[in-house]
């Protein structure tokens, strides 16, 4: 089982056709793979289910039930059996995946296609990507393709039966490429693919957005449960990620402020601030609407904040007192002011940061998803 942060899976179903012109204006050639943004929630936390939506041949939902994501990830992160690494916070080098699922085969049963990034999964010409069918009981591996960059698109033309998949390229012409399938699955090797031409209507799949690329749920091994669960089960002062704001005035009374909502396209969820400056809190908040339901996305302590964690650390510990708390999975890391550190326990989506002075005691907690 993988344990950590999973995401849904994008349906293509409701995006319209462009023309690939229209995403590699330059006549074809693909732009390079971007680096990680700062890193941003990906909206899901994990435990949701992520529906796999079928579909039928004219391409409306069947209505078929979907998949958990976390099968996904299990399917992904076994292509990779060397892979052990426990991703920390700020890690951007931490195997990660985005996917998105349309029909390719006609079946009206809908495929997956996966991209993985990271260390384990790219090299210079880009990454590694997967084509999967969806057998109802778990996934199965059509395809395995390297040197493949976002974004991915699924063309109106077909070769046996299959959609033409448009994708990025590396190798020593690196540049969009189209793929086709041969009877047994896609290429290997997208950087062997001819170049696609210009013109041609393909449907995106997965996008190369910065913030799409900056939200890519890590893939987790099994052995690093106990560090990646750590911070997505923390409270401060027995308020929770994911608890209704409701809770949050309840707990520390009216806040002083309340800020405006803003739409973050990372997550596709309204965000805002109430701050408590008599009780040295400040509370992170999400909504699906502009007018809710409002729920904790982070928390932030200070003095004279007086709560404390779910294992009974608050402002003013010592850094022995965290790490007898905490032990091996609070992580010392800087944090970027002289004579300051931090320590940190979980990943990049739900992280519980202690950040010490220079008498190595506890100024400030955090608590949630990492972002700039």
């Amino acid at each position: 089982m993988i344990q950590g942060s999973s995401a849904g899976v994008a349906d293509v179903r409701d995006r319209p056709p462009v023309q690939l012109r229209s995403l590699w204006p330059s006549g074809g050639d693909l732009p390079p793979l971007r680096p990680r943004q700062p890193l941003l929630r990906s909206g899901l936390r994990a435990g949701r289910t992520a529906g796999v939506a079928a579909r039928g041949r004219d391409g409306s939902a069947s209505g078929q039930g979907g998949l958990r994501a976390d099968q996904l990830a299990a399917v992904l992160l076994a292509q990779f059996p060397e892979y052990d690494e426990c991703p920390r916070a700020g890690d951007t080098g931490a195997l990660r995946y985005l996917a998105g699922s349309v029909d390719l085969d006609g079946g009206g049963r809908a495929e997956v296609v996966a991209l993985t990034l990271g260390r384990e999964a790219c090299g210079s010409g880009g990454c590694t990507a997967f084509v999967l069918r969806d057998s109802g009981t778990g996934y199965q591996i059509v395809t395995r393709m390297a040197s493949v960059s976002a974004p991915i698109l699924a063309a109106a033309t077909r070769s046996d039966h299959w959609r033409d998949l448009i994708v990025g390229g590396g190798g020593a012409e690196p540049g969009a490429r189209v793929v086709r399938f041969s009877g047994k699955g896609y290429p290997e090797n997208a950087s062997l693919a001819p170049p696609a031409g210009k013109g041609v209507a393909a449907t995106p799949v997965i996008a190369d957005a910065p913030t799409a690329l900056a939200a890519a749920p890590l893939l987790v091994p099994a052995a690093c449960a106990e560090t990646a669960s750590v911070a997505a089960g923390e409270s401060l002062g027995g308020l929770r990620i994911g608890s209704d704001a409701a809770a949050a005035e309840r707990l520390l009374g009216p806040p002083k402020s309340r800020g405006k909502s803003a739409l973050w396209e990372a997550d596709g969820l309204y965000h805002r601030e109430w701050t408590f400056p008599a009780v040295g809190v400040v509370i992170g908040l999400s909504a699906p609407k502009p007018q809710g339901p409002w729920e904790v996305f982070s928390m932030r302590l200070k003095a004279p904040a007086k709560l404390m964690t779910g294992r009974g650390i608050g402002i003013g510990a010592s850094r022995k007192e965290v790490l007898a708390a905490y032990g091996r999975a609070a992580e010392p890391g800087e944090s970027g002011e002289p004579g300051r550190s931090t320590l940190t326990v979980g990943t990049d989506y739900d992280a519980l940061v202690f950040s010490l002075d220079e008498r190595n005691q506890v100024a400030e907690i955090y608590l949630g998803a990492l972002a700039e």
